[in-house]
């Protein structure tokens, strides 16, 4: 599993692919109001990054590496 949620932090890390999106929105639906470290992701499915928009969390740590698209979207949440 490339992410694990720690104290209300989903940690993401390594390749993000579509086969987590499901479990990922089923984590954070559970947490309510979820923070995400996403500093250790090298990859993340479009999908990941929807779960991750439409939960309404806030960003603690962005990736290392950001594309301007990603950025921009990443840019929608609110700071932790």
């Amino acid at each position: 599993m490339p992410f694990e949620v720690r104290e209300g932090v989903v940690a993401l890390k390594g390749a993000c692919t579509i086969e987590e999106a499901e479990a990922l929105h089923e984590a954070v639906r559970d947490l309510g109001d979820a923070r995400f470290d996403l500093s250790g992701t090298s990859y993340m499915h479009t999908a990941i990054v929807q779960v991750i928009l439409a939960s309404g969390g806030t960003l603690a740590a962005r990736p290392a590496e950001v594309d301007p698209v990603l950025g921009a979207c990443l840019d929608t949440l609110r700071p932790a």
